[in-house]
């Protein structure tokens, strides 16, 4: 057994069990047209190649398969090889469901640096727990990454062992602003009423 081997097969396990994740599927719109377009729900492994995230770790068919193959309760291989889908036995949640349980599993974090890059902010989040997904906000013209993310746990308590443990909210010698995102997102209306209140009452 050739321990990096083992070690990559794993992350490109976890890659492609993300992609077939209930809130990936929920969000990822050219994914789910594949997924419901396609007879039985199959994805040509061709196709999830050519996604960046997985791009990174293999080009390899044989590789997803080896992945995959024994490995994966949530994600099957084609009896050919050449395709993958989501197990029928493991079913798409209910959405509003499903984004009700991704939000209590998501925590806020701002005040990284401008120039993190995407590696190092999951490297960053991988000495927390499991965190399947993480999205960095960007600037919606220049799309610069603006120092914060959203990053999801496994589970909800892993969310809050994140909040709850100091070590977290230090990166670089930068004090992180960390929340869960429902509290962000309280935070943030409160913040968009107060500005309104304030503009009104000057006119």
């Amino acid at each position: 057994m050739n321990p990096q081997r083992e070690e990559r097969l794993e992350k490109i396990r976890k890659q492609i069990e993300y992609y077939f994740d209930d809130i990936n599927l929920y969000k990822d719109r050219f994914l789910k047209s594949f997924h419901e377009g396609e007879v039985d729900h199959w994805i040509p492994i061709d196709i999830l190649l050519r996604f960046k995230h997985l791009r990174e770790l293999t080009s390899s068919r044989a590789e997803v398969i080896d992945a995959l193959r024994n490995r994966s309760e949530l994600v099957e291989v084609s009896v050919d090889g050449d395709c993958v889908r989501r197990n029928p036995e493991k079913p798409e949640g209910n959405h509003n469901e499903v984004l009700k349980d991704y939000k209590r599993r998501s925590v806020y974090i701002g005040g990284f640096p401008l120039r993190t890059t995407f590696d190092e902010l999951k490297a960053y989040l991988e000495m927390y727990g499991n965190v399947p997904s993480f999205v960095t906000r960007r600037d919606s013209e220049t799309q610069q990454f603006r120092g914060s993310i959203f990053a999801t746990f496994e589970t909800e308590q892993l969310a809050q062992q994140f909040l709850a443990n100091p070590t977290a909210g230090i990166y670089r010698g930068r004090f992180l602003d960390r929340k869960m995102q429902l509290d962000y997102e309280q935070y943030r209306q409160r913040k968009i009423q107060l500005d309104y209140e304030r503009y009104y009452a000057h006119i």
